[in-house]
């Protein structure tokens, strides 16, 4: 519909004419309220239209190797293990152990929200939250952090072994406490600068 309003020199042609891929997981749920495009049963005159639509995509190409979660980590195994059990309709007993360890009352804080919001701490009374970026020499209000986030330094600390002012760094990790709370300053956040020079800390 749509392109046959931005195209209505060809709007008596599917999708004004214009070329189309159709993308679908045949692991998917059904369309709510209505059967699958390729189902043979009678259906009203709009689930219709749009059969005769699809019927005439030619050809078809089938993807078989999963991009999301295409790393080798024991976690992405066994997701794409337990995604396409699911999909074929499979589902283990070890399936179901692995997922309950997922339950968000069973989760830590930084993996029930692995991003850290950090708020600044002004020492100067109640004007703390007037404070604008410039006061502080451009620094944010908030910032939000987490894992392999790419972070820049805007002082110099050490020139000699390379913490200068533009270096840019990783995050590696944020370490909280074990009771920790939602939007609580971390124990520390540890990382690591492109061009450091001297020992460090985890090796």
């Amino acid at each position: 519909m749509r392109l046959w309003q931005a195209f209505p020199e060809r709007n008596n042609e599917p999708f004004g004419g214009r070329s189309v891929i159709l993308f679908d997981d045949f692991g998917q749920l059904s369309p709510v309220l209505d059967l699958s495009m390729y189902t043979v049963d009678k259906r009203d005159a709009l689930s219709n239209s749009s059969l005769t639509v699809y019927k005439q995509f030619k050809e078809a190409y089938k993807l078989e190797i999963i991009q999301r979660q295409s790393k080798n980590s024991k976690e992405q195994q066994e997701l794409r293990g337990i995604l396409l059990r699911l999909c074929n309709r499979e589902p283990s007993i070890e399936d179901w152990i692995i997922l309950t360890t997922r339950i968000e009352d069973k989760l830590s804080v930084i993996e029930y929200v692995p991003v850290a919001k950090i708020q600044a701490i002004y020492t100067r009374g109640n004007e703390a939250k007037k404070v604008d970026s410039d006061t502080v020499h451009g620094l944010e209000a908030c910032i939000l952090l987490a894992s392999d986030a790419r972070v820049i330094l805007i002082a110099n600390l050490q020139t000699e072994i390379g913490l200068v002012n533009g270096a840019i760094e990783t995050v590696q990790e944020i370490i909280l406490s074990k009771d920790q709370r939602l939007f609580c300053l971390p124990i520390a956040v540890l990382v690591s600068f492109d061009n450091y020079k001297r020992p460090l800390l985890l090796a």
